[in-house]
């Protein structure tokens, strides 16, 4: 759909918008402490252990909240007050982060322990990512939306950059991965009380009672909507495939050689890349064939993986992975445009939990599959066979799915947004 363009410039959002301003103040802090978080536990369980299925316990441990909630967290952003939702959730996290380095402090506590402590943060999280994502659509104006999701992904990946960098800068300095995890809490904190000033209120989107129906509802919608199925589908599988974020400790420490720094240095390198990407799209968010460019991109992302898993020079490898964040970033603006352009505000919690599975399961168990074949081939085999694997699953798409390919061909002319339009109208929004 196209949309007239505010003559202000890009950055006037944040100026004239104190909510979506606040909103994306809290969400760099717990993401950037997020991202501290996460690189510096894998890289000390990996220190402790040697072993890949560890690293592919705590993806599993990460994904499983999702999975088992997809259906319950997203109802929960269409029926209760989403700000609210978010709020609750960042304090669970809050609380958790505490525990994690309280888990670190304690050695006479068995290692498992982590397991269960990032099961209660990741649900947490299976509730707050439907619920914010929902939300942030409500802050802005339709002028402004394709802008606001340019910039809504510009702040992730500043945080991308920002937190595995400096969360491997505080572990190598301080030789105390506890710390981090206390770091995290107080931001996250801080980003917990900057979404308490963000004052839409959102309510119950769905007056729909309580029914099998209106839990699956989510999935419908994405399975009838072909373009939407697509979308998330290529994530899946080429993620799942091409990921290789799993296996950076042992790309650090065993090929590199590089150590905690250079570890973190090589977690934040992606998030260069699609920051560049990120701020480009927010003063042009507008991309002709916009389905084209995200097959191409998904296919780069996978080539991009195989360079990276046959380097064997630390800068090359930092290159690569500012090339596979930056072309990784259009296809995610693309998709979350898409899916959001295509749904009605009362259906956007529940296809937010649906699109959050696909995505965590490209994610985490895409950690959980790199050290599964690392340990069994090798961590080069497998990171180099995932990323030829992500370059044939989009070739794949290309001819499965024209829906997608042919997106963006002909702004505000496609049946399935027009659909999307005439659903909103009827909600009355």
């Amino acid at each position: 759909m196209s949309s007239p363009q505010p003559a202000d410039g890009s950055f006037a959002i944040y100026r004239r918008n104190r909510d979506f301003r606040n909103f994306q103040l809290g969400r760099f802090l717990f993401i950037t402490g997020s991202q501290m978080q996460y690189p510096v536990l894998a890289f000390e369980v990996w220190s402790r252990t040697q072993n890949e299925w560890w690293l592919a316990g705590i993806g599993l441990a990460l994904f499983l909240p999702v999975l088992l909630f997809a259906l319950l967290t997203g109802i929960v952003a269409d029926c209760f007050d989403r700000r609210r939702v978010a709020m609750i959730c960042l304090g669970v996290k809050s609380l958790s982060a505490l525990l994690l380095a309280f888990l670190l402090w304690t050695p006479t506590l068995p290692l498992w322990w982590f397991f269960p402590l990032l099961f209660i943060a990741s649900t947490a999280s299976a509730f707050m990512i439907p619920a914010s994502q929902a939300l942030m659509p409500m802050l802005v104006s339709k002028s402004d939306f394709k802008r606001a999701v340019a910039w809504n992904s510009t702040t992730w990946q500043l945080a991308s950059i920002i937190g595995p960098a400096v969360g491997g800068a505080l572990h190598a300095w301080l030789q105390d991965a506890g710390w981090v995890f206390i770091v995290n809490m107080m931001m996250t904190v801080v980003g917990l009380a900057f979404y308490g000033r963000v004052r839409v209120r959102s309510g119950r989107m769905d007056k729909s009672p309580m029914s099998w129906d209106m839990l699956l509802a989510g999935v419908r919608f994405i399975y009838e909507r072909k373009a939407i199925l697509g979308a998330v589908s290529l994530d899946l599988a080429a993620v799942l495939l091409g990921g290789a974020t799993a296996l950076m400790p042992i790309f650090a420490d065993k090929i590199l050689q590089v150590g905690e720094l250079g570890h973190g240095v090589l977690r934040a390198a992606p998030g260069v890349g699609a920051l560049l990407v990120a701020l480009a799209l927010a003063h042009r968010p507008h991309l002709k064939n916009s389905g084209q460019v995200m097959l191409t991109c998904v296919g780069l992302f996978g080539l991009t993986t195989v360079l990276f898993g046959l380097s064997t020079v630390f800068w090359f490898s930092v290159v690569v992975l500012v090339l596979l964040g930056g072309v990784d970033m259009v296809s995610v603006v693309i998709r979350h445009t898409l899916v959001t352009e295509m749904t009605p505000p009362a259906m956007q919690g529940r296809v937010s939990a649906v699109n959050v599975v696909f995505v965590s399961a490209s994610n985490e168990l895409g950690d959980v599959e790199a050290a599964a074949a690392s340990r069994l081939f090798g961590p080069v085999a497998s990171v180099v066979g995932g990323g030829i694997g992500a370059i044939l699953i989009t070739i794949g798409c290309w001819k499965w799915f024209p829906e997608l390919r042919n997106y963006g061909r002909a702004p505000g002319q496609q049946p399935e947004a027009q659909l999307a339009e005439k659903e909103e109208r009827m909600d009355g929004t």
